[in-house]
C-alpha cells in the first residue's frame, strides 16, 4: 500500500511540475511532445532487448553453477591428475560466457 501511495504522489508531483512549467514557458509543451515521441520507441526497444538479455543471462547461469559443483565434487581427482590449469581455464571461459549477456544489458541501459 505504501508503494501505491508513493507512486500516486510521484505522478501528482510530475503532473504539477508539467503544468507549472507549461504556464511559465508554453514552448515547453512543443519540446516535451517531441521528446516524448522520441522516448517511447526507445523505451519499447529497451524493454524488448533487456527481457531477452535477462533470459540469456539466466540460461548461461546454469552451466556455470553446474561446472562449479562438479569441480568441487571432483577436486581430489583433478589434483591427482595435475589438471588444475584446464579446469581454471574452462571455468574462466564459462564465466566469460555468463558475463557476456550481463555486460550487453548494462550497455543497453547506458545507451
Amino acid at each position: 500500500m505504501h508503494a501505491v501511495q508513493g507512486m500516486i504522489h510521484s505522478f501528482a508531483s510530475i503532473f504539477a511540475i508539467i503544468i507549472l512549467i507549461s504556464a511559465i514557458t508554453p514552448g515547453f509543451l512543443i519540446a516535451g511532445f517531441f521528446i516524448t515521441a522520441l522516448y517511447v520507441p526507445i523505451g519499447a526497444f529497451y524493454i524488448r532487448a533487456s527481457r531477452d538479455l535477462k533470459r540469456l543471462e539466466s540460461i548461461q547461469r546454469s552451466p556455470l553453477y553446474q561446472q562449479f559443483e562438479e569441480t568441487l565434487t571432483g577436486v581430489t581427482t583433478i589434483r591427482a591428475y595435475c589438471d588444475e590449469r584446464r579446469f581454471v581455464r574452462d571455468n574462466m571461459e564459462t564465466i566469460d560466457a555468463h558475463s557476456r549477456p550481463f555486460w550487453y544489458l548494462w550497455v543497453c541501459k547506458i545507451l
